[in-house]
């Protein structure tokens, strides 16, 4: 007969599991004493030929009534031809997709994806693209959303009001915000990266290059004062006879550790780690590079660095060479200005128009991402024979013109 509320309020639990039968394929299950003795409503009906269960609820949260209820609804949808536990399930899923999809918010993508791109930068550079642009500018005004839901125009409506007065800060926004809803994509969060390619409708940002010096007699004049430097720091010094050597960025040099250096091979293997294009690059070592490096040598060997911090276990900064720079007087006033970056240019100017090496060499040398006529990019061993005769007549040349005074 059916079940009262009576009997099921009544219902004990025994030595093992049992049920109390309802009606139309509703029963309650009661529990054996070592599980609890709780009491579940589960519904058995036939579905296609398959006798399939399930569960309706605990009581007394789910009433006898309530029971009924939910029964009589899953048996209309067998009646209408649909699998009640097959609609309950797709149900759940669609709600655990609803919930994964609304925790996907901008901020929690950008922090996964700092966790993969952060590593690969510079402590400053990383600090500096978290607070000025990711928690300064970006994250309070998108970072609630999903990005499920960003479009183009959210991504718009942050960058334009910037761009009216730092159009350069705008397209460095532009670029974060593009490479976390890349990474959104790559992981299947979107189906396309609404953020892309939205810094080409922004304002044009100013080319400012690298104060540089590319007259040969100037040259000579910067390396004669160089080596006449007698600042605080000897490694400044060392670092500002090496860098137009080899002319990489500054940074570059001034990370740069000794296991990195192949002194047989002549070569220095920068890894891709801490370059600005993430390529491993290859710096071909001339004889002067080389001696001056086995000078250094003397003096931070002991070190993982070839410029040891004062603490030791970090780098120099290369901003030290720039205010060396400065001392010497290379700030546009009484001598043309120069900054560290700034040897960088002078070697792409003078290496073509004085030497007459071919640009893309050059521009091998100097880690620029350039394809070929085949469309084949950066590749580190590339022009590497010509690279290493290109680096010491560089060295050379550069010896010619501190030795040309007057």
């Amino acid at each position: 007969m059916p079940l009262t509320d009576t009997a099921c309020n009544n219902a004990k639990p025994k030595e093992k599991l049992y049920k109390k039968g309802d009606s139309a394929g509703l029963s309650l299950w009661i529990q054996s004493k070592d599980k609890g003795g709780g009491k579940l409503w589960r519904l058995e009906y036939t579905f296609q030929g398959k006798v399939h269960r399930m569960s309706l609820g605990t009581y007394p949260e789910v009433s006898l009534k309530q029971a009924r209820d939910r029964r009589d609804a899953y048996r209309k949808m067998v009646a209408d031809g649909a699998n009640p536990l097959e609609a309950r399930q797709e149900k759940q899923r669609a709600a655990e997709a609803e919930a994964q999809e609304a925790s996907n918010t901008f901020a929690h993508v950008a922090e996964q994806w700092g966790h993969t791109y952060f590593p690969g930068l510079s402590a400053k550079h990383a600090k500096r693209l978290k607070e000025d642009y990711l928690q300064k500018r970006i994250l309070p005004l998108i970072g609630h959303r999903t990005v499920a839901t960003l479009t183009p125009q959210d991504f718009l409506a942050i960058y334009k009001p910037v761009a009216e007065k730092h159009s350069v800060t705008a397209g460095k926004m532009a670029n974060v915000c593009n490479q976390i809803m890349e990474y959104a994509r790559i992981a299947g969060l979107i189906p396309y990266n609404p953020a892309r390619d939205l810094s080409k409708v922004l304002p044009s940002v100013p080319v400012v290059h690298m104060a540089s010096i590319t007259e040969p007699e100037a040259v000579g004049q910067l390396l004669r004062d160089i080596d006449a430097y007698k600042g605080r720091s000897l490694l400044v010094g060392l670092y500002l006879k090496i860098l137009p050597l080899v002319f990489t960025r500054p940074g570059e040099l001034a990370a740069a550790k000794w296991e990195e250096f192949d002194f047989a091979r002549a070569v220095w293997d920068v890894p891709a780690a801490r370059m600005k294009m993430r390529n491993d690059h290859n710096v071909p070592l001339s004889k002067q590079a080389i001696t001056l490096l086995e000078e250094l040598r003397q003096y931070t060997g002991h070190s993982q660095f070839l410029f040891p911090g004062q603490q030791g276990n970090t780098a120099i900064s290369d901003n030290s060479a720039r205010q060396a720079l400065r001392g010497m007087g290379y700030t546009g006033d009484d001598k043309p200005k120069i900054t560290p970056h700034g040897f960088r240019a002078m070697a792409r100017t003078l290496l073509a128009e004085r030497l007459d090496f071919q640009p893309e060499v050059i521009e091998h040398q100097l880690a620029h991402k350039v394809s070929d006529t085949l469309g084949t990019a950066y590749n580190r061993t590339k022009y590497l024979t010509q690279r290493k005769e290109m680096m010491q007549r560089w060295s050379d040349y550069l010896e010619e013109l501190k030795a040309e005074k007057d």
